[in-house]
């Protein structure tokens, strides 16, 4: 299927929209600083008490902050 040249530049804008908006999204979720290494132990630490079934839910640690 053949796209007109009306089509094609629609396309290349949409693709231009996409590239945009993940790059905003990057700036977003990719931190600035990097982590220090008592903040990596932590991390680490968390993850291994996710994967061993210890955690809270929302609610109770909602309570906690009170």
């Amino acid at each position: 299927m053949a796209l007109s040249k009306t089509e094609m530049k629609q396309v290349i804008r949409r693709i231009d929209d996409v590239e945009l908006q993940l790059l905003k999204l990057k700036a977003m979720l990719v931190p600035k600083e990097k982590a220090t290494k008592a903040e990596i132990r932590a991390i680490e630490k968390a993850r291994k008490e996710i994967a061993n079934g210890e955690f809270i839910s929302g609610d109770e640690f909602i309570k906690m902050l009170g």
